[in-house]
């Protein structure tokens, strides 16, 4: 029996996949700054807190990468089953935005930046 809800969700599909891209170069980002950062560390504390950034940003790529091949497999699936598929995209996002604030705050003193504040109320 074919999906009734496979138009109307390819697009949305298709979209969260395109954002999941981005986070995805953000996290190269994150890892060429790291990288930097590395280089000036001069603490055992920062040194520490560089290994759990890097730990976290290829942890984060595997699940962007997991949830990517799951939005495609599921695009023609059952919609119950995608739309508890978004859910989880939408909760990696709200993680992944928390990991960023959190290494903007570690990252501000190295490259002499003021943090901004975190926007809670953001839509994830």
């Amino acid at each position: 029996m074919p999906n009734a809800d496979y138009h109307t969700e390819r697009q949305p599909t298709t979209s969260w996949i395109k954002e999941l891209k981005f986070y995805e170069k953000e996290i190269e980002s994150c890892e060429r700054s790291l990288e930097e950062i590395i280089t000036n560390i001069r603490t055992t504390r920062d040194l520490i807190l560089a290994e759990h950034f890097q730990n976290q940003f290829i942890l984060q790529r595997y699940n962007l990468r997991r949830l990517k091949h799951q939005l495609k497999w599921l695009a023609r699936g059952p919609e119950e089953a995608l739309q508890i598929l978004l859910e989880e995209v939408r909760y990696f996002i709200r993680t992944f935005k928390a990991l960023l604030q959190e290494f903007d705050r570690f990252m501000a003193p190295f490259f002499h930046l003021q943090v901004l504040p975190f926007l809670a109320n953001h839509p994830a």
